[in-house]
């Protein structure tokens, strides 16, 4: 949604402050600790897919900005005009994540290597071939 409002309006949006924090991980980091929990995880196990520490949402709209070629620039939405858009969403875009993915490290051998999600948006799948600094 970052990358499709900095290439619609020049500038990647997003709900609240920004200081909010969200736990992510690469899509073949996940895919590879589902496939280490079906092979040797113990029933009932439960394990959080994140990949180092938790970015603030403010960080990931720049990096979706550079990535669309719109410079870096954010623009905050105000919860309230946000929820008119996007509902129930809103409140969850707002949320204070964190979470660790050491348990897997530790039990299951995962060892997450993709890009973070501010390279790929910067620079990898979702960018635009152009001049990024």
């Amino acid at each position: 949604m970052m990358v499709q409002s900095a290439r619609e309006t020049g500038s990647a949006r997003y709900v609240g402050d920004g200081r909010n924090r969200w736990p992510l991980v690469h899509v073949e980091d996940l895919a590879e600790l589902y496939v280490l929990a079906l092979e040797k995880a113990k029933p009932g196990s439960m394990y959080m897919a994140a990949d180092g520490p938790s970015y603030k949402v403010r960080e990931i709209a720049e990096a979706a900005s550079y990535g669309a070629d719109a410079a870096g620039a954010t623009q905050a939405v105000p919860l309230e005009e946000a929820r008119k858009h996007y509902g129930a969403l809103a409140d969850a875009l707002v949320l204070d994540q964190q979470i660790s993915g050491e348990k897997a490290k530790r039990e299951l051998g995962w060892k997450p290597q993709g890009a973070s999600v501010l390279e790929e948006l910067r620079y990898g799948s979702y960018a635009q071939p152009r001049n990024n600094p």
